[in-house]
């Protein structure tokens, strides 16, 4: 008798063991599949009035969770309805006003700058650090003419981690940045409206999302198509990637 009530409560031992893990792969499934999800679009709900660009790239992010398609497209065409105007000149160049809020425009430089690398050498570099962002805050911005500089407005930029994990590194205060990879979606209605040129010829430009690796940027190619797996940050291909300020300005 002792043999069976000790087999029987071995049984029992299992059988509660087994429950316990059941539960917790379900509790682990759901977790993944329903309750994070759920966390993250609430998340992305809440950015849209204050940073619409990251409320458009969490639920490009979230594939067909819920009403992601549906939430993105209204951003978009919030957007867009947003704008007065498609161009504006500003200190003498042409200038693509992206959005309007709050008596202020998001300006993306139409003719590009120069080709240059996003840094002074090949590292692991994020935009926070980058020799890009102190050229265009220091040396490019006061190039600008005073009347015109004095309307240009530091701004939070939010600097994301790339779809393959690279650390986007710290927020920024900036006057003059790259676009985002979630910036560079929202703001165009397709490739075609991204392409830059540099004389006759399509080209890629910078952003400033981390792209495959650490010591590579986001681009844009030449044909308008987002590069994420990007580029180098310095030498090689990194000499033909041309620049394209952003800025916010007092309307």
């Amino acid at each position: 008798m002792k043999w069976f009530k000790q087999q029987s409560n071995a049984i029992k031992a299992c059988i509660v063991g087994g429950v316990a893990l059941v539960l917790a792969a379900v509790f682990v499934l759901l977790s993944i599949f329903v309750i994070a999800p759920n966390v993250h679009y609430s998340r992305a709900q809440r950015l849209i009035s204050t940073d619409p660009a990251g409320a458009h790239e969490a639920f490009y992010n979230m594939g067909d969770f819920r009403q992601s398609s549906e939430m993105m497209q209204q951003i978009q065409t919030d957007i867009l309805a947003s704008r007065s105007e498609d161009t504006v000149q500003f200190d003498g160049a042409t200038w693509l006003v992206l959005e309007e809020r709050d008596g202020r425009m998001l300006l993306l430089r139409e003719e590009v700058l120069p080709s240059r690398p996003f840094h002074g050498a090949f590292a692991e570099i994020t935009w926070e650090n980058s020799a890009m962002r102190t050229y265009l805050n220091g040396q490019w911005l006061h190039r600008v003419s005073p009347n015109y500089r004095e309307r240009i407005v530091q701004t939070e930029v939010f600097n994301r981690d790339s779809r393959f994990g690279m650390d986007g590194g710290e927020n920024t205060q900036d006057y003059v940045f790259l676009l985002s990879m979630g910036e560079a979606r929202l703001y165009f209605a397709n490739d075609q409206a991204r392409i830059a040129r540099a004389g006759s010829s399509n080209v890629f430009w910078w952003l400033r999302s981390p792209g495959l690796q650490a010591d590579f940027a986001a681009t844009v190619s030449a044909n308008g198509s987002l590069g994420i797996t990007g580029t180098p940050v310095h030498g090689g291909l990194a000499t033909d990637r041309y620049v394209r300020p952003a800025i916010w300005v007092t309307v």
